[in-house]
């Protein structure tokens, strides 16, 4: 019976020196364990965007992932520790692809004037006078325009419409010897495609053809409406529309320089009027007999 007590005090002596040592260890584990799996808090800057995420991570690339936040090729973060919080911080790389965009676009664009030059015999030689003044026109136009990154990489023209045509410049050379040449002059003044007439007026021609011209006028009772269906009068006249055709504005001259019909319209037609030949319109019979049959010039005009 003593040798049964003797036993059973060893076991309680053995269980207790066992607990004495497996409960500090038991704790020593729970409090690695505590250390290890702590839950930390993290707040993520992704641009605009803001948010707080809890976790046992640690490294900030598994946070990343754990907050469904994925990374470019190119982008980055960095982290900082802030009164018990940590914060990541993302960094987006900037795009370097080439955003296109294209537009219509609807502006006004100058016609530049031409300047053209003519012989004035009552100037000086060297000297110089503006007869006209250059005007520039104005086109309205419509276009197709590519941008790249917001600057133009081309342009298509779609349309161009004239809202203003541009007045060319006329600007007088003098070849005369004195100042005063200006009382000798006849006019009108034709050359280098430029009729100066005794007003002043400058005129601009592209062509001249010689012609055969006749004169006519509306008999008492007849309506004098003309092929184009206006009244016929001074500075009307006939042709034949497969030479000049009708609309066409022209200066007219005969060549022995008496006669200065002016500037006339092609409004009308003869059965006589054939090639080159024009019917001048005069108001009366006798105006027309005095002219007869001429030869004279016509001066297309701009």
């Amino acid at each position: 019976m003593q040798e049964q007590n003797r036993t059973d005090v060893k076991r309680k002596t053995f269980w207790n020196r066992g607990a004495a040592l497996v409960i500090p260890l038991i704790c020593i584990m729970l409090l690695l364990s505590q250390t290890v799996f702590a839950r930390n808090t993290y707040v993520i800057n992704d641009g605009t965007r803001t948010l707080v995420h809890v976790t046992y991570a640690t490294d900030p690339g598994a946070v990343l992932d754990e907050a469904g936040l994925e990374l470019g090729e190119d982008d980055t973060y960095f982290t900082q520790h802030n009164e018990g919080v940590s914060e990541i911080t993302v960094q987006r790389a900037v795009s370097t692809a080439a955003v296109n965009a294209t537009a219509t676009e609807v502006y006004t664009q100058t016609i530049p004037y031409d300047t053209t030059y003519c012989d004035a015999p009552w100037l000086p030689v060297g000297a110089e006078e503006v007869l006209t003044q250059g005007e520039d026109g104005q086109m309205l136009c419509t276009a197709s325009v590519t941008y790249e990154n917001g600057e133009e990489l081309s342009r298509t023209v779609l349309e161009q419409t004239v809202q203003t045509q541009p007045v060319d410049e006329v600007i007088a050379r003098g070849t005369g010897a004195e100042a005063d040449a200006q009382e000798e002059i006849q006019y009108p003044v034709i050359r280098d495609g430029i009729i100066i007439t005794e007003t002043g007026e400058v005129l601009t021609y592209t062509d001249a053809y010689s012609v055969l011209a006749t004169a006519y006028y509306v008999w008492p009772g007849s309506t004098g409406i003309t092929a184009t269906g206006t009244y016929a009068r001074v500075g009307e006249i006939a042709v034949d529309p497969s030479v000049i055709p009708l609309g066409t504005r022209m200066f007219i001259v005969s060549d022995d320089g008496e006669y200065v019909y002016g500037i006339a319209t092609a409004e009308d037609t003869g059965s006589l009027i054939v090639g080159n030949r024009v019917d001048l319109f005069y108001d009366t019979y006798e105006e027309c007999i005095q002219f007869g049959a001429r030869d004279c010039t016509v001066y297309i005009l701009d």
